[in-house]
């Protein structure tokens, strides 16, 4: 925070008056064993229900059901095929770790703990009994991180025991072994009796081609970057090239 007042006291005090533990990994709570900070799963499932978007109520539930049925059985499926324990970006992201701690050096304190050497004075401290790294990825989330990987090195056990349950294969699995159930046709559908017919709203279509996408928030950031004002720019008719007036005019 010092550091970003030497450089802009209007951010450093906007970021002040936010809570800490929505933005500063320092005070993030270790329940939820994940490391995103971004939005991208609303942001994918928004991109696969957009052609139901626009469709009627009924229609629209009907293609969002169908593709939750497919995405279950297709994720089951691609578990199945897993070779390891672990889940492949787990598993990959756990090699990484494994090559970067070749130059840390643990000391063993006792009761699994470990002061654990970086060099230069850095030093953390591994707990894993609990495990838990003063560095907090680990705790953050859930993969061991280099102290802790240096430790289990020291201690000849494989690091992917140490790896919290929800990367593992058995855990895809029991998440995946739900299915929605298939669904007859609206033909075959059974007719409810002793109830007035629920007629359609009426449909106002406004003027111009129908959005697509979905309505930024206020101040939230564009693919294509900042929409830039006109103000002061000046335009030239298309028809003759001259300024101060468009085809239209």
């Amino acid at each position: 925070m010092s550091e970003m007042r030497s450089l802009s006291e209007s951010a450093e005090g906007w970021l002040r008056d936010k809570d800490p533990r929505t933005w500063s990994r320092a005070h993030f709570s270790t329940k939820c064993k994940s490391d995103l900070l971004l939005n991208n799963n609303n942001e994918c499932f928004n991109k696969i229900i957009l052609e139901a978007r626009d469709k009627p109520i009924l229609t629209m539930l009907e293609i969002i059901r169908r593709k939750v049925m497919t995405r279950l059985v297709s994720m089951r499926e691609a578990a199945e095929k897993y070779p390891g324990p672990l889940c492949p970006r787990i598993q990959k992201k756990l090699f990484e770790i494994v090559s970067q701690s070749n130059n840390i050096w643990p000391v063993y304190a006792g009761n699994e703990k470990y002061e654990v050497d970086c060099g230069l004075g850095n030093k953390h401290v591994v707990d894993l009994l609990n495990s838990s790294c003063s560095c907090r990825k680990w705790d953050l989330s859930g993969i061991p991180c280099k102290h802790a990987v240096s430790c289990m090195q020291l201690l000849a056990v494989s690091p992917e025991t140490y790896v919290n349950t929800c990367y593992t294969v058995t855990t895809q699995l029991n998440i995946y072994s739900h299915l929605i159930n298939p669904v007859k046709g609206p033909i075959q559908w059974e007719h409810v009796r002793d109830m007035e017919p629920i007629l359609p709203p009426i449909i106002r279509k406004p003027p111009g081609r129908p959005k697509q996408t979905r309505r930024k928030e206020v101040g939230e950031e564009r693919k294509s970057g900042p929409k830039l004002s006109k103000i002061g720019q000046q335009a030239n008719c298309t028809k003759c090239g001259k300024p101060g007036h468009n085809t239209r005019t």
